[in-house]
């Protein structure tokens, strides 16, 4: 599965994209869950998850349904901060 990140969330990660291989039945908040373990820097960036759209295969996703939205590995996740305009 491929995880995209944009903006101020991938200058803080520190990369743009990766892959993560699922082998079992695995949801939305299995990825960020672990996403979020693998460092502080992860964890701070997604404490602000209020202020981050996702989006799974370019369709944005009620982040109240994490645990219920899954994944596949041909499936695209992306985390994009909130876009604000006028």
């Amino acid at each position: 599965m491929k995880v995209t990140y944009h903006a101020w969330i991938s200058e803080i990660i520190g990369v743009s994209s990766e892959e993560i291989q699922i082998d079992k039945e695995t949801f939305i908040s299995d990825i960020l869950s672990t996403i979020i373990e693998r460092s502080i820097k992860n964890k701070n960036v997604f404490e602000r998850l209020d202020k981050i759209y996702i989006a799974r295969n370019d369709t944005l996703i009620d982040k109240n349904n994490l645990k219920k939205i899954a994944v596949s590995n041909d499936d695209t996740v992306s985390f994009f901060p909130a876009i604000s305009g006028g």
